[in-house]
């Protein structure tokens, strides 16, 4: 133990293999170099040959452990010395052997090919070659062994600690979640709104418009989800002038391909067609007549709402969510108390909610718009978003298509088999339609609360990525990732416990309570799984 410099000796009160104390030999050759403090030279140069044949005896021991591995020492060929007859060989314990114990292995430099010490722990044996270690004699555990050791739970108990990269995941968090909550559910009381004063007829023909819409949007939708990673990326980077190039990038493709899409509805009376195919019309006559009037103010409603999306994205982004939620809360506030004050009419009809849902749109869109220019919180931003041509960026436009394009499957994966469910209830009658609509809605709810915590984890990874901080980007989605699971488990749990009372609060129609209270439980299981998938595809 004597013959090992204090250098070696990281850590106090380590185990060290046991070598036999000789008396010291002159030197005949070369020995390897060992870095060591100024203080121990005299001493080490007294023990340089104990501790080559120290490493000599360990190499000999790993050539008969591992016979198929060959140890990279060319430059030390002529350093190679028979071992002293009076020292015995060293047989490798048994797996498992003294686990607590920390050994000493050898590592050769990738470079100059000169052995040297390196203190790693089990196994007994450790050699690393060129930045790639492989261990010797260790047993491998089987993957759902993992599950139950103590590893595991050491990482849960990392992930829920509430250290400073939960506070700034928190801060982000928060006011997302709180969007999402008051947007989807006070998007959701207007549907129940709707539901008690326009009738059943109106609601059925309000989803079926909004399953149009979303159908013929979700490729489209990629483009302003892309926001979140690609401006977080610029803006982590500081390149600001990019960070504005996506966003224009992401408005000029949106409405590239939607206005075709809108002036066809327009036009072509599809709109009329799908109320047809889905049999709407045959049990009520009014059906095509509420969907002309309604549809072409909710596919301009779309329209609009790009140009705001995008702005309270850059928002959130840059530090100002709390402003950008406070905004947006109020946005939904107004529009709740309009459209219960339109429903309230007697003669109101399912076309005036729309012209409501546009007009309010477009004023908050020039307020948010005014607010921002007058603070000046963007002008690092207006050169790529206004006074350059995105599409002539060739690298930006890839990039930028490519995490479209990702995030659109993401969106047909995860929405085609609830709208193609939603065929098969349309088909079954105005009734159907209404009960799953009510359902998507309470579904929505639920999810986009792990859907807002995974937009905070895409702004916040991002910018750790965008700022060359991959380890701190990777602890941080672990939390983000925990976060959302006991969030969404939270909403599940709830949800479930006042299924009794839930379908009272949605509609007065029996039949419709009936179905509502056999399909509660099973989206409870739904939504306690999805963020799984939500958050690793986020």
């Amino acid at each position: 133990h004597e013959s090992i410099p204090n250098s070696f000796r990281r850590v106090p009160e380590m185990t060290v293999l046991e070598t036999h104390h000789e008396p010291a030999e002159a030197e005949t050759h070369q020995q390897p170099t060992v870095m060591t403090p100024p203080s121990q030279t005299d001493h080490n140069a007294s023990s340089n040959s104990r501790l080559s044949r120290f490493m000599q005896q360990m190499n000999a021991d790993l050539a008969l452990s591992t016979p198929h591995m060959e140890l990279d020492e060319t430059s030390d060929e002529d350093n190679d010395e028979p071992m002293p007859a009076d020292e015995p060989d060293e047989e490798p314990p048994p797996i498992g052997h003294n686990d607590s114990a920390t050994t000493i292995g050898t590592t050769f430099d990738s470079h100059e090919q000169r052995p040297s010490l390196n203190i790693m722990a089990n196994p007994k044996y450790a050699i690393s070659f060129r930045g790639r270690s492989k261990q010797v004699g260790m047993r491998r555990r089987s993957w759902y062994g993992y599950f139950c050791s103590r590893g595991f739970f050491h990482k849960i108990y990392k992930c829920a600690y509430y250290d400073d990269e939960m506070r700034t995941i928190l801060q982000l968090a928060i006011p997302f979640t709180m969007t999402s909550v008051i947007r989807d559910g006070l998007e959701f009381l207007e549907v129940v709104v709707i539901s008690r004063n326009l009738g059943t007829t109106s609601l059925a023909v309000y989803y079926v418009v909004q399953f149009v819409l979303k159908l013929s949007t979700m490729v489209l939708d990629g483009a302003l989800s892309s926001l979140y990673v690609l401006c977080s990326h610029a803006v982590g980077a500081q390149n600001y002038t990019l960070a504005g190039r996506y966003a224009q990038l992401s408005v000029v493709v949106y409405q590239v391909l939607y206005i075709p899409i809108m002036v066809l509805y327009w036009t072509h009376g599809s709109m009329e067609w799908v109320i047809s195919w889905l049999g709407l019309s045959e049990r009520d006559a009014t059906a095509v007549d509420i969907a002309n009037q309604f549809a072409p103010y909710a596919m301009l409603y779309v329209s609009v709402a790009v140009f705001d999306t995008t702005l309270h994205s850059l928002l959130d982004i840059i530090g100002l969510e709390r402003y950008s939620t406070l905004l947006k809360g109020i946005h939904s506030i107004v529009s709740f108390f309009g459209v219960t004050y339109i429903s309230l009419f007697e003669d109101a009809e399912l076309w005036m909610i729309g012209v409501w849902h546009v007009g309010l749109c477009a004023l908050f869109f020039t307020v948010n718009m005014l607010i921002v220019i007058y603070n000046q919180w963007l002008n690092d931003y207006w050169r790529g978003m206004l006074w350059t041509c995105s599409l002539t960026d060739t690298r930006a436009v890839k990039t930028f298509l490519v995490s479209s394009l990702s995030l659109s499957v993401r969106y047909m994966v995860e929405y085609c088999g609830w709208e193609i469910l939603f065929v098969f209830a349309a088909m079954q009658g105005p009734a159907e339609i209404a009960v799953w609509g009510l359902l998507g809605s309470a579904w929505d709810v639920v999810d986009d609360i792990a859907n807002a915590v995974a937009g905070a984890a895409k702004v916040r990874v991002a910018q750790l990525l965008g700022s060359n901080a991959a380890a701190a980007a990777r602890y941080s989605a672990h939390k983000t990732f925990f976060l959302s699971i006991i969030l969404s488990s939270v909403w599940s749990f709830w949800t479930y416990l006042f299924r009794h009372q839930f379908p009272g609060w949605l509609t007065q129609d029996i039949a419709l309570k009936k179905m509502l209270y056999g399909l509660l439980p099973l989206v409870c299981v739904g939504l306690l799984v999805l963020p799984f998938g939500t958050m690793a595809w986020a």
